[in-house]
């Protein structure tokens, strides 16, 4: 029995006492950078154009692509708002696009700042 206690005693030790000297000192393992001030990171969203998108778009002339960038323009939505003016003409108002995917009568006062009708 005293054999088992003294080979776990051995064993403990070494690790009971990194354990102490991990603890003792905290900034020891942390990671520092110059001036003391974390990196900036920055988070680009993805965009199907490499151009930025100038408000207000017009319905009447912008692509799928463009359109899709607006906040609330789904892809779907966008094919469609594209398919219905090549095949019914230009549009007269941005109610003509309730009914299309995700836009109904009470998203189309949302979508009023970012769409035009020209």
């Amino acid at each position: 029995m005293k054999i088992k206690v003294v080979r776990l005693m051995i064993f403990l030790l070494p690790l009971l006492a990194l354990l102490l000297e991990a603890f003792s000192n905290p900034t020891a393992n942390a990671i520092t950078f110059p001036d003391d001030t974390p990196p900036s990171v920055t988070i680009k969203k993805k965009t199907p154009l490499d151009k930025p998108l100038f408000l207000p778009v017009n319905i009447n002339t912008a692509d799928a692509k463009t359109l899709m960038q607006v906040p609330g323009i789904n892809r779907t939505a966008a094919g469609q708002i594209v398919n219905h003016r090549a095949r019914n003409g230009k549009y007269t108002s941005l109610d003509q696009l309730v009914g299309f995917s995700g836009i109904s009568n009470s998203s189309i006062h949302q979508l009023d700042k970012y769409l035009s009708v020209q």
